[in-house]
């Protein structure tokens, strides 16, 4: 039995709205990475006037939610992982252009 879990966004369709422009994008370009220490898309479908992104569950912490220290281990972990992402990324011509605390998720074992 698979126990994988998945989140779904929905959006409201709306080709004039720069936010739904930009997801549609980003959905485009998760269809095409597949990497472990990026966010997994699943599928993308359209029901009425609503676009649904399904895409894997993680219980990862953002970083910027985050009060505690990190040793000097833990944080070279977290930017081993964040540059191993970004350079593959850099190898299929994909910039990340909105790096920040917020964007970024580790597990709980790591605080």
């Amino acid at each position: 039995m698979n126990d994988t879990k998945y989140i779904m966004k929905q959006f409201q369709v709306n080709h004039q709205n720069k936010y739904f422009i930009q997801e549609l994008k980003n959905i485009e370009i998760l269809k095409k990475i597949n990497h472990y220490h990026i966010k997994k898309h699943k599928e993308c479908f359209k029901f009425q006037d609503r676009l649904f992104s399904i895409s894997q569950y993680s219980k990862f912490i953002c970083l910027k939610n985050i009060n505690e220290e990190f040793t000097e281990v833990h944080a070279g972990v977290i930017i081993y992982q964040l540059f191993n992402a970004l350079l593959y990324l850099n190898k299929k011509n994909i910039i990340h252009r909105n790096i920040k605390t917020e964007n970024i998720f580790v597990s709980d074992y790591m605080i």
